[in-house]
């Protein structure tokens, strides 16, 4: 998925390496179907155009941005660094504020999804140890911790797989409410791009340290 200005524009070129290569490591906006499933138990008043956008601007500007960007800036600090027992304690101590319980279920199959993909990697203590820690109930592989580790581990830029994440997700909640033929298509892609407008600058305060995620201990 490519990275033009402070979107992830559709033609999907122009990105450092290989754009498709990149997509395939980090997923498409289908991994966040049971994110997006999990839509009418988060914002059960998102039954129209006008709802869905109040919903979709809350998890935005609520969760996505102030949340779950810095949770993947973390994760992937801590991969990189082959500080595996700090990257397993972000994931197990805290939980993103601002998820309803059906998105935190939805966020640790994601997430394990994810570590299935790079299980195959025998000799990437990385992830093998991640792995053994969510098995024991040590962790809850976060789909954003986890996102965070993808990056490290496939040596993937930073700030473009932070947009390819917030724009993944956007695109996850539109396409989720499409198949309920909720907004037509043109509606559609306006609320990706109004939101996807966002995520530039909040990637920027994120690596500048501006920005800290929001987290409640468990």
């Amino acid at each position: 998925m490519a990275i033009s200005s402070n979107t992830a524009p559709r033609s999907g070129k122009g990105l450092a390496g290989d754009a498709r290569e990149l997509a395939r490591r980090l997923g498409s906006p289908s991994d966040l179907v049971e994110l997006s499933s999990a839509l009418g138990a988060a914002g059960g008043a998102a039954v129209d155009g006008s709802s869905f956008r109040g919903f979709l601007s809350a998890y935005v500007t609520s969760v996505l941005i102030p949340v779950e960007l810095p949770l993947v800036c973390q994760g992937f600090a801590h991969a990189t660094r082959g500080a595996i027992t700090e990257l397993i304690a972000l994931d197990r101590h805290h939980v993103p504020a601002g998820l309803a319980a059906s998105l935190s279920e939805a966020s640790q199959q994601v997430g394990r999804t994810h570590l299935r993909r790079m299980r195959p990697l025998r000799g990437e203590r990385r992830v093998q140890r991640y792995w053994r820690a969510v098995e024991r109930g040590e962790a809850h592989a976060w789909h954003t911790v986890v996102y965070g580790l993808v990056l490290a581990v496939y040596g993937l830029p930073l700030r473009q797989g932070l947009l390819s994440f917030g724009c993944q997700t956007v695109r996850g909640f539109v396409g989720s409410i499409q198949k309920r033929r909720v907004l037509d298509p043109a509606e559609g892609e306006a609320l990706e791009r109004e939101f996807e407008g966002l995520l530039g600058p909040a990637v920027e305060g994120v690596l500048a340290g501006s920005n800290g995620p929001r987290l409640l201990t468990v």
